[in-house]
């Protein structure tokens, strides 16, 4: 990755912390990287504790003794108040957050990185120890889309090198971190800055999909309406969120193969939502998360290097919902909407391409679905 490298300070790099409240964005005060770290070394008896306690509590609970820690928001500074209007300036810092794996494979993780980004600042085993988290240096960006752009850079690396999942959030350069305990955690005193950039593809180049597919319009939007709504159905009360989110994304994957359109999908959310007796208590909040999750959900994939190149597509169909290929002699197939069209080739998605990582194409037939 590209890389430049200057004098940089701990105690120079400024940035903004909240009280332990979710739902406090004011601003309670400025803090600075040194004065971060050393409260990730030895935190105050009373925030050390209640990390103490999240490390051994479990589901809601540990999310609710997460959300009373102070959290700091490293990569923007605002005037008040934590949202994207307010951004007065960027810091140069990118966080990244990987979670879900266990202590031993975060501690292995949090030095590996280290080794595959000289731009790493600091990483630190996460609140729960379950996960780490780490900042990277990048340059003093002028908007969140040039943010944006870097950590698109940085995560397409992350995949090519099988690094776990990281939080996708921390694409928005105003989302919280929550202080950490780690005694051992790693500080780079000369980070290089990482000027790395990658922007998505288009839908423009994304190959249209056939009003033909695998299910004719009326069985598919019976098959999705029946899905959503038995979920739906099932919520009486605890996180709504959580499975609006899944289903609703459901129903994105649908509109993007091409099963339903996008307008019908976030219609049925919305009626099925509102005909939830516990949903309904605060339906705007419920419909704006299903719209979220069904237009994410359509958002085109990101190319990752190397590209995985396919066939030539001069003379196969646009029209058509499925490509055939072989892989060691057994016949395969790939929608349309995981195919990306460039310079009259096609290329895979880096979700197609992890699946399919020792793939040779021998044939290629123009079909209908």
């Amino acid at each position: 990755m590209d890389r430049e490298k200057d004098i940089f300070q701990l105690d120079d790099v400024s940035f903004q912390y909240y009280k332990g409240d979710v739902k406090n964005h004011k601003v309670a005060g400025e803090t600075n990287l040194k004065a971060l770290f050393d409260a990730i070394k030895e935190p105050s008896p009373e925030s050390r504790e209640l990390i103490e306690q999240i490390r051994k509590a479990g589901g809601r609970e540990k999310a609710e003794l997460k959300a009373k820690l102070i959290s700091v928001t490293p990569c923007r500074v605002v005037n008040k108040y934590n949202h994207q209007d307010n951004t007065k300036h960027f810091t140069g810092l990118l966080a990244l957050d990987f979670d879900k794996i266990t202590t031993n494979e975060a501690i292995k993780y949090k030095g590996l990185i280290h080794k595959d980004f000289s731009c790493v600042v600091a990483s630190w085993l996460s609140s729960s120890s379950k996960g780490f988290r780490a900042l990277i240096r990048i340059p003093i960006v002028k908007d969140k889309d040039e943010f944006k752009s870097h950590y698109r850079a940085i995560r397409k690396k992350l995949i090519e090198l099988n690094y776990p999942k990281s939080d996708d959030q921390l694409i928005n350069s105003g989302q919280k971190m929550y202080l950490s305990y780690d005694r051992h955690i790693l500080i780079n005193p000369e980070p290089t800055v990482c000027t790395d950039t990658f922007e998505p593809i288009t839908k423009k180049d994304i190959i249209p999909i056939s009003e033909s597919t695998v299910l004719s319009p009326s069985r598919a939007e019976k098959r999705a309406s029946a899905i959503f709504t038995q979920a739906i159905n099932n919520i009486i009360d605890g996180e709504g969120h959580t499975t609006v989110r899944k289903y609703a994304s459901i129903l994105g994957g649908m509109a993007k193969a091409g099963y339903i359109t996008l307008v019908w999908a976030e219609s049925l959310a919305a009626n099925v939502i509102r005909a939830n007796k516990y949903l309904s208590k605060d339906h705007k909040g419920y419909i704006k998360t299903s719209r979220t999750a069904i237009n994410t959900a359509t958002e085109p994939y990101y190319l990752t290097d190397p590209y995985k190149e396919a066939l030539n597509i001069d003379g196969v169909s646009k029209g058509q919902n499925a490509y055939f290929f072989y892989v060691n002699g057994r016949k395969n197939s790939i929608s349309i909407s995981q195919a990306i069209l460039q310079n009259g080739k096609m290329f895979f998605s880096e979700y197609s391409s992890n699946n399919y990582p020792d793939v040779v194409f021998s044939q290629v037939q123009n079909i209908r679905v």
